[in-house]
């Protein structure tokens, strides 16, 4: 049988099955099969998946309700899109490797993670095992809450990673007042920093409306509400290295030193589009300010507690992405 991360991507699943299609010595009894099913011995093996097309559409008229795509069209171009895209990132994935393959290893060694029990563990491992994997929620309830948390959970990420830098205590979430492509949302690490020999890029926490949107996409039917404790890339952070051997250290400090309640590893399992990356969900306190009068709060003193924020941080390889 062919074992696959249950992470991994349709392309992946593609790529696999048709390598072993192409490999007849090691899986002769498949070939077996296809032969005694009226397949000619000699006939090469395609691999094709056929997309939910009628599927696809309700997502896009979720995620872009201003458009209405017909399914016909859906059916006809996603497959070369597809295609293109995942041809694209793999040359570009070759290339990064040309000089030095083995540079590449360690990112590759790195396993997908998530927290079972407490711990940040192998997710495949557990998951085999049958251990039950610990739901990640935010602490906020409410829209104003979640971007109230997302404001602050931004600056002290930034303030940890790029510690007193005018960067980290500059927040950037308009973007009509400093435009994404301005060179102030980025800052350059040095290598004895968190995340060495890196750009570190700021592109402001998530606008309210979007991340609406998207708490309402993620809403199950059983629900009454939108899944705004599920929308963890309100505050969001990108780290590109233009070194594999830095990316590889910077994993390995950055889980040292942060809160990571998740890890995809995209390198070992690319997306369908073939895009490859690291993603970390980071989780940090927030300060929760209250002056509301209760019983516990009689005069109405203003008091402050904690509750929990999760940040996205995705970690790229220059060359791989329009940076």
């Amino acid at each position: 049988f062919l074992l696959l991360d249950d992470s991994a991507s349709v392309s992946m699943v593609v790529k696999a099955l048709s390598d072993v299609g192409q490999n007849k010595k090691g899986f002769p009894e498949l070939h077996e099969a296809f032969v005694e099913a009226g397949a000619s011995a000699e006939a090469p093996v395609l691999v094709v998946p056929i997309w939910p097309a009628e599927r696809v559409r309700e997502e896009l008229r979720l995620a872009f309700p201003q458009y209405d795509m017909p399914v016909e069209i859906i059916k006809k171009e996603l497959r070369p899109i597809i295609t293109r895209s995942w041809k694209d990132c793999h040359a570009a994935w070759a290339a990064a490797g040309s000089e030095n393959p083995t540079d590449l290893e360690p990112l590759l060694a790195v396993e997908s993670m998530a927290k079972f029990g407490g711990k940040l563990v192998a997710t495949g491992r557990a998951r085999r095992r049958g251990i039950a994997e610990d739901r990640p929620l935010q602490g906020a309830s409410t829209l104003d809450e979640l971007m109230a948390d997302a404001r602050e959970a931004q600056s002290a990420l930034k303030e940890v990673l790029a510690e007193g830098s005018t960067w980290s205590k500059t927040q950037f979430n308009d973007p009509k007042r400093v435009p994404l492509a301005s060179a102030r949302r980025k800052w350059t690490s040095g290598s004895s920093d968190l995340a060495p020999n890196a750009v570190h890029f700021d592109p402001g926490v998530k606008d309210r409306h979007t991340a609406f949107e998207k708490a309402k996409r993620l809403q199950r039917a059983y629900e009454a509400e939108p899944a705004l404790q599920e929308v963890f890339d309100c505050s969001r952070l990108t780290i590109s290295f233009s070194s594999p051997v830095d990316m590889s250290e910077g994993v390995r400090r950055l889980l040292e030193r942060l809160d990571v309640v998740w890890l995809e590893n995209r390198f070992r399992s690319p997306t369908c589009l073939g895009h490859r990356d690291i993603v970390m969900g980071v989780q940090q306190l927030v300060t929760v300010h209250s002056d509301a009068i209760g019983p516990l709060n009689p005069l109405g003193a203003a008091t402050a507690s904690k509750r929990r924020h999760v940040s996205e941080v995705v970690l790229r390889l220059q060359g791989l992405h329009d940076e």
